[in-house]
């Protein structure tokens, strides 16, 4: 089916979702499908978990000609709290890419599915490359136009990428505040040892 109840007398069609449209074309052995999605009529974000229903699959005549109403997909939508509402040190951030660099999850849920990061890292040619060649490594880049530190990771059963970063004018900034406070301590101990020294 391509409807989802909202209330016990309205549906609303999901037909244009992926996590539908997906088991078209799926192989037989396939077993489920992960889409992010904001709601259509709350807004909120969810992430839904599909599979094709047991025992409805496409007949030969719909496989060279795809009817939406043809199969039959069970979804569960999942709120996924720890990736919508994380809680992590300021400066410190995390993003989950699609292929394209379309943003999945942000550690700022304001992002969310409405990013696209390749974009605002001045489509940085090195992350570029590292996530189409679903690669791990370090790569510098600037982040909405701050310079910042990033490790890629493929996340190769979803073909995502998660990318964790760190703002490096934010943590240069707390190592001078730690120095100069080192530094303090350390004078007031030598005048300290001085003073008793002298006494």
């Amino acid at each position: 089916q391509c409807w989802d109840r909202v209330d016990l007398n309205t549906f609303t069609s999901v037909a244009p979702r992926a996590y539908f449209t997906h088991w078209l074309e799926a192989r037989p052995s396939e077993l489920a499908f992960v889409e992010p999605v904001r709601s259509f009529t709350t807004g909120k974000q969810l992430v839904v978990f599909s599979k094709r229903a047991r025992g409805a699959g496409l007949n030969e005549q719909s496989r060279h000609e795809p009817n939406l109403n043809a199969i039959q997909v069970a979804a569960l939508t999942v709120p996924m709290r720890p990736l919508h509402n994380p809680v992590l040190n300021d400066g410190f951030g995390f993003v989950i890419l699609a292929e394209d660099g379309r943003v999945l999850f942000h550690s700022d849920p304001e992002h969310n599915l409405s990013e696209d990061f390749f974009a605002e890292t001045d489509q940085n040619r090195r992350l570029r490359a590292l996530v189409a060649a679903r690669q791990s490594e370090w790569v510098n880049l600037n982040y909405w136009g701050d310079p910042h530190r990033a490790f890629v990771t493929p996340m190769d059963d979803l073909g995502w990428s998660l990318v964790t970063f760190y703002d490096r004018v934010a943590i240069d900034t707390v190592r001078t505040e730690w120095f100069v406070t080192a530094v303090a301590f350390t004078l007031i101990y030598c005048a300290l040892y001085v003073l008793v020294g002298i006494a």
